[in-house]
């Protein structure tokens, strides 16, 4: 595995993380767990 993969799975772990804590606001705006 090369230095640009392991980049590109960071931004997509930090793409999901955001997704979620996306739809977590939708469904509970007061719960954030991720912050």
């Amino acid at each position: 595995m090369t230095v640009i993969s392991y980049e590109y799975f960071i931004v997509i772990m930090n793409r999901i993380a955001d997704v979620s804590r996306t739809m977590k606001n939708d469904t509970t705006s007061s719960y954030a767990p991720f912050r």
